[in-house]
């Protein structure tokens, strides 16, 4: 600094250069300031994206849980209902028991007559039909 200038206007000089340095200071918080807005704005939307997605997912999770009820309650109908039928095909069953009732017919052998079907007495022996001929009945 040149000798010639006062303490007055040193002064001056050095105001200036505190001036300037604030104001640069302040040029900086301000830009710092904008930009934390701007983060600022970007986070709250995406804060808004995330909880539309997380309401999307509480509504299926909603969703999910009524399927859950319905076919916890079709299955309790259906236990209920198979319920009904055991107890009602115990009941028939006995029914059946005490009826005493004769033993079932066995069932023949259906189709063609073997050689051991016919005429020994052991299988069907051949019926005439109601004009008396002699040839078996067809079965039908």
């Amino acid at each position: 600094m040149p000798a010639e200038l006062g303490p007055q206007t040193q002064d001056l000089i050095d105001d200036r250069e505190i001036t300037l340095r604030a104001a640069a200071a302040f040029d900086r918080a301000a830009r710092e300031r904008e930009d934390l807005k701007v983060k600022l704005s970007d986070l709250l939307l995406e804060l808004r994206v995330k909880e539309g997605y997380i309401g999307q997912l509480e509504f299926q999770l909603a969703e999910e849980r009524n399927r859950v009820q319905s076919y916890q309650g079709e299955r309790d109908d259906a236990v209920d209902e198979m319920l009904r039928v055991k107890a009602h095909l115990s009941n028939v069953k006995a029914i059946l028991a005490d009826a005493d009732l004769p033993p079932p017919a066995s069932k023949r052998k259906r189709g063609k007559p073997t050689v051991a079907d016919s005429g020994n007495g052991s299988g069907s022996e051949s019926v005439p039909d109601q004009n008396g001929s002699p040839a078996p009945v067809a079965e039908g």
